[in-house]
This record gives C-alpha cells, sequence and structure tokens, in this order.
C-alpha cells in the first residue's frame, strides 16, 4: 500500500517539474503571439489609416468636381443673365432709333 502513495507523489513531482519545465516555454509561446497579435493590429491600423486616407481623398475629389459643376452652373446662368440686359437694351436702342426715324 504505502508503494502507491509514493507511486502517486513521485508520478505528481514529476507532474510539478514538468509544468515548471514548460512554464519558460509557455511564456515564450505567449510573448510570441502578443508580438504576433501586435504586429497584425498595426498592420490592420495601417491598412484602415490607408483605406480612410483614400475615402477621404476620393471625398474631396468629388467634393471639388461637384463645387466647381455647380460654381460653373452659377457663372453660366449669371453670363446669360447680361446676355439677357444686354440684349434688351441692344433692343430699346434699336426700338428708339426706329421711333426717331419715323418722327
Amino acid at each position: 500500500m504505502p508503494h502507491k502513495y509514493l507511486a502517486r507523489v513521485a508520478q505528481t513531482a514529476n507532474t510539478q517539474t514538468a509544468i515548471a519545465d514548460m512554464m519558460p516555454n509557455i511564456r515564450q509561446q505567449r510573448n510570441a503571439l502578443g508580438s504576433q497579435h501586435a504586429n497584425a493590429l498595426g498592420t490592420f491600423g495601417s491598412s484602415a489609416l490607408e483605406a480612410l486616407t483614400a475615402d477621404s481623398r476620393w471625398d474631396l475629389d468629388y467634393f471639388s468636381k461637384a463645387h466647381a459643376a455647380r460654381l460653373g452652373g452659377v457663372w453660366k446662368g449669371f453670363e446669360n443673365f447680361m446676355a439677357n440686359i444686354n440684349q434688351t437694351y441692344a433692343n430699346y436702342i434699336k426700338y428708339k432709333q426706329f421711333k426717331e426715324m419715323l418722327a
């Protein structure tokens, strides 16, 4: 009977020694996984930042083109308005000359 208990004590001692021997390896693996995780987050963060920058650049380009088109439309409307005023004034002068000619 005591043999049985001594075997268990020996087995437990061997298990504890094995666990103690494995702890540095576990810590080393945990550190390696932690650094891989940090690198993955850094890579994801930089790619997300690049995507955000590209989106912002596209938004700025789109806004600039839309704003230029809107201003172009406003300017064209102003040109048309001024052309109408000029044509109205020219018609008034022609009409005035025609009335003076008839008189």
